[in-house]
């Protein structure tokens, strides 16, 4: 295990280390079996899940062996709360299509695209697995989650190629367990604002609202903003500024629901022509649930940072039951095209 620390100031996070280097991936933690899982490259060059403790030891391959996993990417996990089950992407392998073996075919079905992915359910130990979706060639699907009670799954659903991005919505399902066997029921559509593009995030610590990133129609990168949306009371809330014209996306509440953490291009001052996967600086950044007192606590685009690569992106994260940690997926150097690295960071009371 590589630890490396930042040079930052003490007021903010003041204890980042690298649990991975170069070989990490989307990642979620669970508090019941103080483990983390992740999706990061086998030999083959796909993505595969893995588990580690908080400290990055006891790394485990837990999707390399199932021979009845397609053989192409497994990514983005995320723990039910029990700890019994993970729910991830998978590539369709008969989605190839013309570019099935090309290098760009591999990043546009990679888990941070998800075009051509499916939901996929496994046990903890990798053992057993469930398909739960099935869809056609322009389809995919991003960022599954479990409701913090285990009832709900949620996931953002690609359902057209429309604006080179593509339409997507939430779907948002029932989730049971029967003896040994699971069930999802209940596949219900869901267009809060009627965005062209969505992302979930997953719930609030009520499990009464809905996270996530949105896109309206003819926007870019740079109009991606974070939103809340009350199932209870069908009200949609807005975080983040559109205005400002930043990419925000990752959005996390903290285990005590008073605070959201998530990933900003805020404070690095590049033009939203730069905001695309190919140019974009992130930082993570805390505020309050409602959206108030915004403050930046990772600075790894500072020019005091350890990283001393040109651009960093900050990207998909979890943070500990205790609220005391943020595990992040941090790309380093900032591309689509190399797996980057897994770092925890305290996160400043």
């Amino acid at each position: 295990m590589l630890l490396a620390q930042l040079f930052i100031p003490a007021a903010t996070a003041d204890d980042v280390q690298y649990l991975l280097h170069g070989d990490g991936g989307r990642l979620d933690w669970n508090d019941q079996s103080q483990q983390l899982v992740l999706d990061r490259p086998s030999a083959s060059g796909y993505a595969r899940l893995w588990t580690m403790d908080g400290d990055g030891q006891s790394l485990q391959c837990i999707s390399c062996s199932n021979r009845r996993l397609p053989l192409k990417h497994h990514g983005n996990p995320a723990w039910h709360p029990g700890g019994k089950y993970i729910v991830f992407q998978a590539v369709d392998a008969e989605l190839g299509g013309p570019l099935a073996k090309s290098s760009m075919h591999r990043l546009f079905t990679s888990p941070g695209s998800g075009v051509q992915n499916n939901i996929w359910i496994m046990t903890a130990d990798g053992v057993r697995v469930w398909q739960i979706t099935r869809l056609g060639k322009n389809e995919g699907v991003l960022h599954p989650h479990f409701s913090p009670d285990g009832t709900k799954l949620v996931w953002a659903q690609r359902i057209s190629n429309e604006g080179g991005i593509g339409r997507w919505s939430i779907k948002l399902a029932n989730f049971s367990v029967s003896g040994s066997e699971i069930a999802v029921s209940g596949i219900a559509d869901l267009t809060p604002g009627q965005f062209l593009f969505y992302e979930t995030h997953g719930f609030s610590p009520d499990g009464k609202s809905i996270i996530f990133t949105g896109m309206p129609p003819k926007g870019t990168c740079a109009d991606f903003d974070i939103y809340t949306y009350n199932l209870e009371t069908d009200s949609l809330k807005c975080l983040t500024n559109p205005s400002q014209r930043q990419w925000d996306e990752h959005a996390h509440f903290t285990p005590d629901g008073r605070h959201i953490v998530w990933m900003s291009s805020m404070g690095s001052g590049q033009s939203p022509a730069k905001m695309n996967q190919f140019q974009v600086k992130t930082d993570y950044w805390i505020m309050n649930a409602d959206g108030t007192n915004k403050k930046q606590i990772s600075f790894f685009n500072s020019p005091k940072a350890f990283s001393k690569q040109k651009r960093v992106i900050c990207s998909d994260l979890a943070i500990s039951g205790d609220g005391k940690y943020l595990f992040g997926y941090v790309q380093d150097p900032g591309t689509m095209t190399r797996p980057g690295s897994v770092v925890r960071l305290t996160i400043p009371d």
